[in-house]
């Protein structure tokens, strides 16, 4: 499990790509990885039960069949979109309600996951209720036993 420090330094290597990808520039970054100077307050004020999990939308489809989690604990799901058109990203039953994703970029949707369970990701057109494709989402318990 990453330390903090390193958490702090994908975040902003995160926003940094998304940022260059968004302003469309000329310019490629070309390292993968960055270092960034982080001062120990501003690591100390960062929750420290986040949990990140990452799923990309390809041709209209979930590049996984399934995403694993823990529950109750605040979550950030990064959504890589590779397509040239928007879509939207659900859970159901109401854990993620139809939240947007950009096309050609990654969206990060936050939610805080509900007790253990097993739930149904649904990505949906940009307009309408049709579902494109579905990906199972699992939520355990921190002791539990991952399926």
């Amino acid at each position: 499990m990453p330390n903090r420090a390193h958490k702090v330094r994908r975040i902003v290597a995160l926003f940094v790509v998304g940022f260059l990808v968004g302003c469309g520039g000329e310019e490629i970054a070309t390292e993968r990885e960055s270092t960034i100077d982080v001062s120990p307050a501003a690591i100390a004020s960062l929750p420290e039960d986040i949990e990140e999990a990452s799923v990309t939308v390809a041709n209209g489809m979930f590049g996984v069949d399934v995403i694993r989690l823990l529950e109750g604990v605040p979550t950030v799901l990064h959504v890589t979109n590779e397509d040239d058109r928007a879509y939207r990203l659900q859970i159901v039953e109401d854990l993620v309600t139809a939240a947007p994703i950009a096309s050609n970029a990654t969206t990060d949707i936050e939610f805080t996951t509900p007790n253990a369970g097993e739930f149904e990701g649904q990505l949906l057109p940009d307009e309408g209720d049709d579902v494109l494709d579905t990906v199972q989402v699992i939520v355990r318990s921190a002791g539990g036993v991952q399926p």
